[in-house]
């Protein structure tokens, strides 16, 4: 059993060989925001309401990318930020978000 992660419009497929979650959250931050923010803009819709609770799940580093790795892409939306997002290029769809400041390298 494992957990399927896949962008908006099906052209990426990353499998995680954990089902249980270290945790989840529901973050509110600036970061998360923003990125979704620039993403729905990317697609050209509205992201709303502009500043809403996101729901995480944070796993261990188990990933596999069945389809559409050269559809993935690692941002930062600002140079300080303490996250690393990773985006598709086909629909923008952010998938997976790298937060050092709460457990060090995990996605």
């Amino acid at each position: 059993m494992s957990i399927i992660v896949e962008c908006n419009c099906g052209e990426v497929s990353v499998h995680f060989a954990t089902t249980k979650p270290l945790f989840r959250l529901v973050c509110c931050c600036a970061d998360c925001n923003a990125i979704l923010q620039w993403a729905a803009s990317k697609r050209g819709h509205c992201f709303y309401p502009a500043h809403q609770g996101i729901d995480k799940l944070y796993l261990e580093n188990s990933l596999r990318v069945v389809k559409g790795e050269e559809n993935l892409r690692w941002v930062k939306i600002t140079s300080d930020t303490v996250c690393l997002r990773s985006v598709t290029t086909c629909c923008y769809s952010s998938l997976f978000v790298e937060n050092l400041s709460i457990l060090g390298a995990k996605i």
